[in-house]
């Protein structure tokens, strides 16, 4: 088995990315507050969102802007107070202001530059897996659920993949990814759609990056992977329980990346154990690094920015900073406290 930890934070500390903008921030916060108002009117949350057993809501893990969160006994899984409802997913992916609409679409230029330093990465992890495995992927068809802006897809492109196609819900998201990658691979997908088209697909990979917290069902998605006999492996990355989740609770005007919005549940690696034996998965490859310390960067730069506004530290603490940053990141990712993992699973 391929096991990897850390990478480097290259591609992640720009300071004219959204999440640096003190502005942008302010309107983020703004907008995290009228998601959770309108969370907290969903019905409660009585079972887990991965495994469905029944939540011991005697026992609080911690309480986010008067959202309680609860840790699953049963898989694991941390847990938010309520459903995530159509209403509540149309509102953050579909409507306008949604989820698309916080990273923004950006240029060509900036479309591969980003591609490059994170999602190329990603395809060599996964060939990488595969190669170990005796495979020649370049005669695999690989179908990714929830494309986003399409920055996976162009990267497989990028290293020889034949045959791939997405799935993303957004129509906004579908229409910017076919144009950067330059082909009409991206479809527009429902949420009730997936479970049928998972059923339907003769793609041998199944790539699921940050998108399997996104969906209703995670556990249909997971069984409808197993049972098609197509799919031969599984390709999922997604968003834990993690270092970084301490910043966010108690920075609380600083954009949360990990927990909230979009986010009402979280991976542990407890929960991930429990996946792999219940759907019988084979772990070939998994890769720890995340970007905990990234967000211990930008809390501390737009805490700075606005508290001492004409003050050089900020720019003393930047360049230091930098010199340090992989070195705590490998350190977090090593102890397998990170914010995210990517594993690859030998299904069938």
């Amino acid at each position: 088995m391929i096991t990897k930890f850390s990478k480097s934070f290259k591609g992640y500390a720009n300071p004219d990315s959204v999440f640096y903008d003190i502005k942008e921030n302010k309107k983020f916060i703004r907008k995290l507050k009228s998601f959770d108002k309108l969370y907290k009117k969903q019905p409660i949350r009585k079972n887990c969102k991965l495994c469905k057993k029944k939540i011991d809501r005697k026992k609080i893990t911690f309480t986010r802007n008067l959202i309680r969160y609860y840790s699953c006994k049963f898989c694991g899984q941390l847990n938010g107070e309520f459903q995530d409802t159509k209403e509540y997913n149309d509102s953050v992916y579909i409507k306008d202001g949604g989820f698309s609409s916080i990273y923004g679409n950006v240029n060509k230029k900036k479309f591969i530059e980003k591609a490059n330093n994170i999602y190329l990465p990603k395809a060599d992890f996964l060939i990488e897996v595969l190669n170990d495995n005796n495979v020649n992927y370049k005669n695999l068809k690989c179908a990714d659920f929830g494309s986003g802006s399409g920055h996976l897809l162009y990267a497989l492109l990028k290293k020889g993949f034949k045959d791939v196609i997405g799935f993303e819900v957004s129509k906004e998201q579908v229409t910017y990814s076919n144009k950067m990658i330059g082909s009409n691979i991206v479809f527009k997908i429902n949420q009730s759609e997936i479970k049928n088209t998972l059923k339907k697909t003769n793609a041998n990979i199944v790539s699921s990056i940050f998108h399997l917290e996104h969906i209703v069902n995670p556990y249909e998605f997971l069984e409808c992977v197993k049972n098609n006999k197509n799919i031969e492996y599984l390709f999922l990355s997604v968003p834990l329980y993690s270092f970084g989740v301490v910043f966010e609770l108690l920075f609380e005007k600083v954009m949360p990346r990990i927990i909230g919005e979009c986010h009402t549940h979280l991976f542990t690696n407890k929960s991930l154990n429990w996946l792999e034996n219940e759907f019988k998965f084979k772990l070939v490859g998994q890769w720890w690094f995340g970007g905990d310390i990234f967000d211990l960067h930008r809390t501390i730069a737009i805490t700075l920015k606005n508290k001492m506004k004409d003050s050089g530290i900020y720019d003393d603490f930047n360049k230091k900073f930098h010199n340090v940053w992989d070195e705590i990141q490998s350190v977090v990712d090593r102890k397998k406290y990170s914010s995210e993992v990517h594993l690859v699973y030998k299904v069938n």
